[in-house]
């Protein structure tokens, strides 16, 4: 189980937003309050089987009296069920962005449709009670009108993003391949929402792939570390190797699926044996922590990393073991900050509930997926593009027209951009470090 207190920050800030939009509308604050009573009160049965001077339940029972006094004296009999749901959803947000609780009809009408492959290619996350794009995946539908990581989804096939717990969300993106999934997205620095229709597509996963980009100079590109991946990384590494690569360049940008053992094993490739690669804890059990067992099938005398904001989950691990015992440089933009398991768990009437069992920790420094949300993710060293390309950019370029087709354009082409500004920043780097080295 998660530890409370986690996002404490999130949760504070969201009841916030919570509260000033309820002020004009009293009868939903009492609805509101009636579902955090309930909550507690659901958990009142605990309270004979623990001690009274625990302070954790002392609380409870006031709200079990503040229930009883509205049920018995309110003005109207509250619709409970709805608004203790929300207030379970709002306790599963309150732990991290990616616990979530699902209602047994819910549960019912979309496991089915949770299962299929076809999808249109984002993957979504929760950040103060709205759920966003944390990553596109290359090639895909939704990389292929533009969007990228930080959108906002606002609604997905009519119902509102803030009232979708993550599995729900998830699951409304898959179906049938060839079929269309609506989405109410909101772009930066465009104020009104814009619906897309995005067809749902088997995925065929890209293997790691190699290349020199020039003398002494190897791009490795980790698309996902899916099953298999560690394995072809090792075969990448040594053909870069025998072809004069002395400086190594890998690419991650967009990688945020896969197995977080397949990242381990992945970089187990590069660095020295008996390093620590990750630090796996669970409540109740003492950390594990992975160490690398082999020697190093490629020793690079310069090593960057390319990473954007769509980088999340294995190549965060993969990366912050790089950072800490090679000296990696990163560049590009802050990471997600995923680096948790979850796992369901089904209650009596049906309902589930998708609870975070597990953390990896890097080596060194700060946790990936930290207690505040903007000191999660791996920070770049240097930050590619800067503010102000992007900000000149779109004032050079965005339409001015609401005809959706150049609005699409335009975020096609700021995404290239950025990823060319990305790469070229990164080879700087490199070209630099071999010339001091060199001299």
């Amino acid at each position: 189980m998660v530890r409370t207190g986690r996002y404490g920050s999130c949760g504070q800030y969201t009841r916030s937003l919570l509260i000033l939009r309820l002020m004009a509308k009293p009868k939903l604050v009492v609805l509101a309050l009636s579902a955090l009573i309930v909550a507690y009160g659901l958990l009142g049965g605990l309270m004979e089987r623990v001690s009274a001077r625990d302070e954790a339940y002392r609380p409870l029972g006031i709200f079990v009296d503040v229930l009883e006094r509205i049920r018995s004296d309110y003005v109207e009999v509250p619709q409970m069920r709805e608004a203790v749901n929300g207030a379970i959803q709002g306790m599963m947000e309150a732990l991290d962005p990616y616990s979530s609780f699902v209602e047994a009809a819910t549960y019912r009408e979309l496991s089915q449709q949770a299962e299929r492959a076809a999808s249109p290619g984002l993957v979504l996350s929760r950040r103060y009670g709205y759920l966003y794009v944390s990553a596109v995946r290359p090639e895909s539908a939704a990389a292929q009108v533009g969007l990228r990581s930080g959108d906002l989804v606002e609604s997905i096939e009519g119902k509102p993003g803030s009232k979708l717990s993550l599995w729900e969300a998830e699951a409304m993106l898959r179906g049938e391949p060839g079929s269309k999934v609506s989405i109410d997205i909101v772009r930066p620095r465009r104020p009104d929402p814009v619906q897309v229709k995005l067809e749902r597509q088997d995925w065929i996963p890209a293997p790691p792939s190699a290349k020199m980009v020039e003398s002494g100079i190897g791009l490795l590109r980790i698309p996902d570390f899916l099953e298999g991946s560690a394995e072809a990384v090792t075969a990448k590494l040594k053909m870069l190797s025998s072809t004069g690569a002395t400086a190594l360049l890998i690419d991650l940008r967009g990688s945020a699926r896969g197995s977080f053992d397949e990242a381990v094993r992945a970089a187990d490739q590069l660095l020295p044996v008996g390093k620590p690669i990750v630090s796996i804890s669970q409540r109740g059990e003492p950390s594990v922590e992975r160490l690398s067992l082999s020697e190093p099938v490629s020793q690079p005398r310069s090593l960057v990393l390319l990473v954007d904001s769509s980088t999340g989950g294995p190549a965060e691990v993969f990366g912050a073991a790089l950072r800490e015992h090679l000296g990696a440089s990163i560049v590009g933009e802050r990471t997600i900050g995923y680096a948790s398991d979850q796992e369901p768990f089904q209650l009596s009437d049906g309902s589930v509930l998708w609870l975070t069992t597990r953390f990896y920790n890097p080596p060194g420094g700060d946790p990936i997926q930290a207690e505040s949300l903007r000191e999660s993710g791996l920070k770049p060293g240097v930050r590619a593009p800067s503010p102000d390309y992007v900000t000149n950019f779109f004032f050079e370029f965005s339409p001015e027209e609401s005809d959706e087709s150049q609005v699409e354009d335009f975020y096609r082409r700021l995404g290239k951009a950025i990823q060319e500004e990305q790469l070229k920043a990164g080879l700087e780097l490199l070209r630099e470090a071999l010339t001091r080295k060199a001299a």
